[in-house]
């Protein structure tokens, strides 16, 4: 993803999930500071390490859940949304970190998916696949929680929040997890693997 692609990626899907996020959580006071370079820069540097660890050269195919993991872990660096508990060390130390928002991680997960599903229907649309086109939009189909479909996904953003404090987001990791979503979404909506293989 180069730059202009970026800041489609921004405009489109980044800025209007942290405004949907900002308006839920609004009585906590938080704020979406855009800081697109920021997140940018982080991102061509992740993507830059990630082919290195797997001895991609520059000129090969780079696939989406690659992309979409470290755009990932780019937002979740950049720390784009705060607030001022989140911000304030003296107050972020008494909270207890089983209730503390996770607005960062939120942003990235939701953010990675629609761009995941974004280049699906773009592929679709170039190889005149429709039924692809409409499947791959939101929500998206996830497996459930022993408590629920909402609790798999909060599972999901706090394992990214932990991840986060422990210094150990993994690019291949969340690389897998994102096709593993994809694969998951397009079975729970009769895509078949053939379908979906072809992008």
């Amino acid at each position: 993803m180069n730059r202009v692609e970026f800041e489609r990626v921004y405009d489109r899907i980044i800025t209007k999930q942290a405004s949907l996020l900002c308006e839920a959580y609004k009585e906590e006071g938080l704020i979406f500071r855009g800081n697109k370079d920021e997140i940018f820069e982080k991102y061509k540097k992740l993507h830059e390490d990630f082919r290195a660890l797997l001895r991609k050269p520059k000129d090969e195919h780079f696939d989406r859940h690659k992309l979409c993991a470290c755009l990932t872990v780019a937002i979740i660096e950049a720390f784009p949304l705060s607030t001022e508990e989140i911000n304030n060390p003296e107050t972020y130390q008494k909270i207890r970190l089983s209730t503390v928002i996770r607005p960062n991680e939120q942003l990235a997960f939701t953010s990675a998916v629609l761009l995941l599903f974004s280049v699906v229907r773009e592929q679709a649309q170039k190889t005149k696949a429709p039924e692809l086109q409409e499947v791959f939009k939101m929500p998206v189909n996830i497996p459930k929680s022993s408590r629920g479909r909402n609790d798999a996904l909060s599972d999901l953003i706090s394992s990214l929040f932990y991840a986060r404090l422990d210094r150990s987001l993994s690019l291949p990791l969340l690389s897998a997890l994102y096709f593993y979503i994809e694969s998951y979404h397009a079975k729970a909506v009769d895509v078949s693997e053939r379908q979906l293989a072809e992008y």
